[in-house]
Protein backbone atom coordinates (compact mmCIF):
# COMPACT_ATOMS: atom_id res chain seq x y z
CA UNK A 1 0.00 0.00 0.00
CA UNK A 2 2.96 2.61 0.70
CA UNK A 3 4.21 1.90 -2.59
CA UNK A 4 0.96 2.37 -4.42
CA UNK A 5 0.48 5.46 -2.39
CA UNK A 6 3.72 6.88 -3.38
CA UNK A 7 2.41 6.27 -7.31
CA UNK A 8 -0.62 8.11 -6.69
CA UNK A 9 0.94 10.82 -5.36
CA UNK A 10 3.19 10.89 -8.52
CA UNK A 11 0.52 11.15 -10.67
CA UNK A 12 -1.33 13.96 -8.86
CA UNK A 13 1.64 16.01 -8.90
CA UNK A 14 2.05 17.31 -12.84
CA UNK A 15 5.44 19.04 -11.75
CA UNK A 16 7.53 16.36 -10.40
CA UNK A 17 6.69 12.84 -12.59
CA UNK A 18 9.16 10.78 -13.79
CA UNK A 19 6.99 8.44 -15.66
CA UNK A 20 5.66 11.54 -17.81
CA UNK A 21 9.79 12.61 -17.90
CA UNK A 22 10.87 8.91 -19.49
CA UNK A 23 7.75 9.44 -21.72
CA UNK A 24 9.08 12.73 -23.39
CA UNK A 25 13.04 11.16 -22.92
CA UNK A 26 11.50 8.73 -25.47
CA UNK A 27 10.11 11.12 -27.84
CA UNK A 28 6.60 9.46 -27.60
CA UNK A 29 4.87 11.90 -29.00
CA UNK A 30 6.52 11.23 -32.49
CA UNK A 31 6.07 7.74 -31.66
CA UNK A 32 2.64 7.91 -31.84
CA UNK A 33 2.40 10.13 -34.71
CA UNK A 34 4.19 7.79 -36.49
CA UNK A 35 2.57 4.72 -34.95
CA UNK A 36 -1.18 6.48 -36.42
CA UNK A 37 -1.95 7.13 -33.38
CA UNK A 38 -3.88 10.98 -33.81
CA UNK A 39 -7.18 12.61 -32.25
CA UNK A 40 -8.98 15.93 -34.12
CA UNK A 41 -10.41 16.86 -30.91
CA UNK A 42 -10.78 16.30 -27.18
CA UNK A 43 -7.77 14.61 -25.17
CA UNK A 44 -4.74 14.62 -26.71
CA UNK A 45 -3.54 10.96 -27.30
CA UNK A 46 -0.30 11.26 -25.51
CA UNK A 47 -2.02 12.17 -22.63
CA UNK A 48 -4.35 8.78 -22.81
CA UNK A 49 -1.35 6.96 -23.18
CA UNK A 50 0.38 7.80 -20.42
CA UNK A 51 -2.80 6.94 -18.04
CA UNK A 52 -2.22 3.45 -19.38
CA UNK A 53 1.17 3.95 -18.26
CA UNK A 54 0.29 4.27 -15.01
CA UNK A 55 -2.43 1.66 -14.89
CA UNK A 56 -0.26 -0.86 -15.61
CA UNK A 57 2.92 0.33 -12.92
CA UNK A 58 -0.22 0.66 -10.15
CA UNK A 59 -1.70 -2.72 -12.06
CA UNK A 60 -5.40 -1.10 -12.02
CA UNK A 61 -8.06 -1.36 -14.40
CA UNK A 62 -9.32 1.48 -15.71
CA UNK A 63 -12.65 1.79 -12.95
CA UNK A 64 -10.62 1.24 -10.22
CA UNK A 65 -7.64 3.92 -11.25
CA UNK A 66 -10.54 6.54 -12.34
CA UNK A 67 -11.27 6.00 -8.67
CA UNK A 68 -8.01 6.91 -6.84
CA UNK A 69 -6.87 9.56 -9.62
CA UNK A 70 -8.42 13.22 -9.25
CA UNK A 71 -6.98 13.56 -12.94
CA UNK A 72 -8.41 10.89 -14.45
CA UNK A 73 -10.65 11.45 -17.97
CA UNK A 74 -13.85 10.06 -18.50
CA UNK A 75 -14.50 6.02 -19.30
CA UNK A 76 -14.90 6.50 -22.89
CA UNK A 77 -11.85 8.33 -23.57
CA UNK A 78 -10.28 5.55 -22.74
CA UNK A 79 -12.24 2.97 -24.42
CA UNK A 80 -11.79 4.52 -27.79
CA UNK A 81 -8.45 4.68 -27.70
CA UNK A 82 -8.36 0.92 -27.38
CA UNK A 83 -10.94 -0.06 -29.72
CA UNK A 84 -9.79 2.40 -32.60
CA UNK A 85 -9.00 -0.06 -35.33
CA UNK A 86 -6.37 1.96 -37.41
CA UNK A 87 -3.91 2.87 -34.75
CA UNK A 88 -1.01 0.61 -35.04
CA UNK A 89 -0.08 -1.38 -31.90
CA UNK A 90 2.66 -3.10 -33.25
CA UNK A 91 4.84 0.30 -34.29
CA UNK A 92 4.28 1.57 -31.17
CA UNK A 93 5.80 -1.10 -29.23
CA UNK A 94 8.34 -2.06 -31.84
CA UNK A 95 9.41 1.67 -32.09
CA UNK A 96 9.40 2.17 -28.52
CA UNK A 97 11.62 -0.62 -27.77
CA UNK A 98 13.87 0.55 -30.43
CA UNK A 99 14.20 3.91 -28.99
CA UNK A 100 15.06 2.09 -25.63
CA UNK A 101 17.65 -0.29 -27.16
CA UNK A 102 19.26 2.68 -28.52
CA UNK A 103 19.61 4.74 -24.89
CA UNK A 104 20.43 1.09 -23.54
CA UNK A 105 23.39 0.28 -26.08
CA UNK A 106 25.15 3.56 -24.95
CA UNK A 107 25.81 1.94 -21.39
CA UNK A 108 25.52 -1.34 -22.44
CA UNK A 109 28.64 -4.02 -22.00
CA UNK A 110 30.23 -4.87 -25.14
CA UNK A 111 31.03 -8.22 -24.05
CA UNK A 112 27.44 -9.34 -23.03
CA UNK A 113 25.42 -11.93 -25.09
CA UNK A 114 22.55 -10.71 -26.83
CA UNK A 115 19.60 -12.72 -27.62
CA UNK A 116 15.68 -12.69 -28.98
CA UNK A 117 13.29 -15.25 -27.19
CA UNK A 118 10.59 -16.34 -29.13
CA UNK A 119 7.85 -17.89 -26.96
CA UNK A 120 4.38 -18.43 -27.10
CA UNK A 121 2.08 -18.53 -23.91
CA UNK A 122 -1.58 -19.43 -23.79
CA UNK A 123 -3.90 -17.22 -21.93
CA UNK A 124 -6.98 -18.93 -20.15
CA UNK A 125 -9.75 -17.37 -21.89
CA UNK A 126 -13.29 -19.42 -20.99
CA UNK A 127 -16.08 -17.37 -22.79
CA UNK A 128 -17.53 -18.64 -25.80
CA UNK A 129 -17.58 -15.65 -28.43
CA UNK A 130 -13.73 -14.62 -27.48
CA UNK A 131 -12.00 -13.26 -30.72
CA UNK A 132 -9.22 -15.76 -31.10
CA UNK A 133 -9.90 -18.20 -28.43
CA UNK A 134 -9.24 -21.76 -29.56
CA UNK A 135 -9.88 -25.63 -27.46
CA UNK A 136 -7.32 -28.01 -26.90
CA UNK A 137 -4.15 -25.21 -26.51
CA UNK A 138 -1.50 -26.76 -24.56
CA UNK A 139 -0.75 -25.02 -20.90
CA UNK A 140 2.65 -25.88 -19.92
CA UNK A 141 1.34 -24.17 -16.35
CA UNK A 142 -2.20 -26.17 -15.74
CA UNK A 143 0.11 -29.19 -17.80
CA UNK A 144 -3.22 -29.76 -20.10
CA UNK A 145 -4.73 -29.03 -22.30
CA UNK A 146 -7.27 -25.41 -22.34
CA UNK A 147 -9.23 -23.46 -23.79
CA UNK A 148 -7.96 -19.91 -24.67
CA UNK A 149 -5.59 -17.69 -26.14
CA UNK A 150 -2.60 -18.48 -28.32
CA UNK A 151 -0.17 -15.71 -27.73
CA UNK A 152 2.99 -15.92 -29.80
CA UNK A 153 5.56 -13.55 -28.52
CA UNK A 154 9.26 -11.86 -29.34
CA UNK A 155 11.42 -10.73 -26.94
CA UNK A 156 15.20 -9.05 -26.27
CA UNK A 157 17.08 -9.61 -23.88
CA UNK A 158 20.94 -9.28 -22.34
CA UNK A 159 20.84 -10.53 -19.47
CA UNK A 160 20.48 -7.64 -17.15
CA UNK A 161 17.02 -6.13 -19.15
CA UNK A 162 14.55 -7.55 -21.06
CA UNK A 163 11.65 -6.13 -23.65
CA UNK A 164 9.09 -7.16 -25.68
CA UNK A 165 9.77 -6.50 -29.82
CA UNK A 166 6.57 -8.11 -30.88
CA UNK A 167 3.50 -10.42 -29.91
CA UNK A 168 0.28 -11.95 -32.03
CA UNK A 169 -2.63 -13.78 -31.64
CA UNK A 170 -2.32 -17.16 -33.46
CA UNK A 171 -5.75 -19.16 -34.24
CA UNK A 172 -6.04 -23.29 -35.23
CA UNK A 173 -8.66 -25.39 -36.42
CA UNK A 174 -9.75 -25.49 -32.79
CA UNK A 175 -10.99 -22.10 -32.88
CA UNK A 176 -14.25 -21.51 -31.24
CA UNK A 177 -15.63 -18.54 -33.03
CA UNK A 178 -13.90 -18.51 -36.92
CA UNK A 179 -12.51 -15.05 -38.42
CA UNK A 180 -15.93 -14.94 -41.03
CA UNK A 181 -17.86 -15.56 -37.52
CA UNK A 182 -16.65 -12.57 -35.80
CA UNK A 183 -19.49 -10.38 -34.62
CA UNK A 184 -17.32 -7.35 -34.72
CA UNK A 185 -16.99 -5.47 -38.45
CA UNK A 186 -13.84 -4.22 -38.77
CA UNK A 187 -12.97 -2.24 -42.43
CA UNK A 188 -10.34 -4.48 -43.84
CA UNK A 189 -8.26 -1.43 -44.94
CA UNK A 190 -7.20 -0.88 -41.14
CA UNK A 191 -4.34 -2.45 -38.72
CA UNK A 192 -7.07 -3.85 -36.34
CA UNK A 193 -8.37 -6.43 -39.72
CA UNK A 194 -4.49 -6.92 -40.57
CA UNK A 195 -3.61 -8.22 -37.44
CA UNK A 196 -6.71 -10.56 -37.44
CA UNK A 197 -5.85 -12.14 -40.58
CA UNK A 198 -2.70 -12.60 -39.39
CA UNK A 199 -3.55 -14.60 -37.04
CA UNK A 200 -4.29 -17.88 -39.37
CA UNK A 201 -1.02 -17.91 -40.48
CA UNK A 202 0.04 -20.26 -38.11
CA UNK A 203 2.52 -20.14 -35.30
CA UNK A 204 5.52 -20.72 -37.49
CA UNK A 205 4.68 -18.24 -40.07
CA UNK A 206 4.16 -15.79 -37.71
CA UNK A 207 7.35 -16.35 -35.50
CA UNK A 208 9.48 -16.05 -38.96
CA UNK A 209 7.56 -12.60 -39.44
CA UNK A 210 7.80 -11.58 -36.49
CA UNK A 211 11.80 -12.22 -36.49
CA UNK A 212 12.33 -10.76 -40.07
CA UNK A 213 10.96 -7.38 -38.95
CA UNK A 214 13.18 -7.25 -35.68
CA UNK A 215 16.53 -7.68 -37.65
CA UNK A 216 15.42 -5.34 -40.58
CA UNK A 217 14.83 -3.31 -38.24
CA UNK A 218 18.46 -2.73 -37.10
CA UNK A 219 18.10 -5.23 -33.70
CA UNK A 220 21.13 -7.43 -33.24
CA UNK A 221 20.87 -10.62 -30.94
CA UNK A 222 23.85 -13.24 -30.79
CA UNK A 223 21.11 -16.27 -30.64
CA UNK A 224 18.04 -16.75 -31.07
CA UNK A 225 16.15 -18.93 -28.55
CA UNK A 226 13.00 -21.03 -28.86
CA UNK A 227 10.97 -23.91 -27.92
CA UNK A 228 11.46 -27.40 -28.78
CA UNK A 229 8.03 -26.74 -31.34
CA UNK A 230 9.88 -24.14 -33.72
CA UNK A 231 13.30 -26.62 -33.79
CA UNK A 232 12.31 -27.41 -37.04
CA UNK A 233 14.47 -27.62 -39.90
CA UNK A 234 12.61 -25.21 -42.44
CA UNK A 235 12.39 -22.49 -39.60
CA UNK A 236 16.16 -23.51 -38.49
CA UNK A 237 17.00 -22.71 -42.01
CA UNK A 238 15.62 -19.73 -42.30
CA UNK A 239 16.85 -18.24 -39.07
CA UNK A 240 20.28 -19.17 -40.42
CA UNK A 241 19.56 -17.12 -43.57
CA UNK A 242 18.56 -13.91 -41.17
CA UNK A 243 21.97 -14.59 -39.42
CA UNK A 244 20.36 -16.01 -36.46
CA UNK A 245 22.13 -18.85 -34.99
CA UNK A 246 19.17 -20.94 -33.00
CA UNK A 247 19.12 -22.31 -29.23
CA UNK A 248 16.88 -24.68 -28.58
CA UNK A 249 15.54 -28.31 -27.68
CA UNK A 250 15.34 -30.74 -30.27
CA UNK A 251 12.17 -32.19 -31.13
CA UNK A 252 12.36 -36.21 -31.06
CA UNK A 253 9.94 -37.88 -33.12
CA UNK A 254 10.25 -40.01 -36.31
CA UNK A 255 8.28 -37.17 -38.77
CA UNK A 256 10.89 -34.24 -39.20
CA UNK A 257 14.34 -35.64 -38.53
CA UNK A 258 15.62 -37.78 -42.28
CA UNK A 259 19.07 -39.85 -42.03
CA UNK A 260 20.27 -41.85 -44.63
CA UNK A 261 17.30 -42.01 -46.70
CA UNK A 262 14.80 -42.70 -43.70
CA UNK A 263 13.07 -41.12 -40.84
CA UNK A 264 14.21 -41.46 -37.46
CA UNK A 265 13.65 -40.15 -34.19
CA UNK A 266 17.02 -38.25 -32.70
CA UNK A 267 17.43 -41.36 -30.52
CA UNK A 268 17.57 -44.04 -33.34
CA UNK A 269 19.93 -40.88 -35.32
CA UNK A 270 22.21 -41.36 -32.12
CA UNK A 271 21.95 -45.09 -31.60
CA UNK A 272 22.76 -45.28 -35.48
CA UNK A 273 25.89 -43.62 -35.38
CA UNK A 274 27.26 -44.44 -31.92
CA UNK A 275 25.75 -47.80 -30.76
Amino acid sequence: MQIESKIIGIINDKLKNPIYETLRLLNMRTILTKSNFSKKEGVAVHMVVLHFVYMLVMNKKISTFMNQSNDSFKKDVYYRLLTNASYNWRKLLSLSSLKILSLLHKVQDAKLIRVLILDDTVENKVGKNIEGSCDNLWSNKAKRKIRGVNVVSLNYSDGFSNFMLDFAIAMNSYARVKIEEFTNIIDHRTNAHKRRLEALKGKSQIAIDMITRAVKSGIYADYLLVDSWYSKPVFIETMNELGLQVISRMVNNDRIWNFTGEKKTLNGIYCQTNC
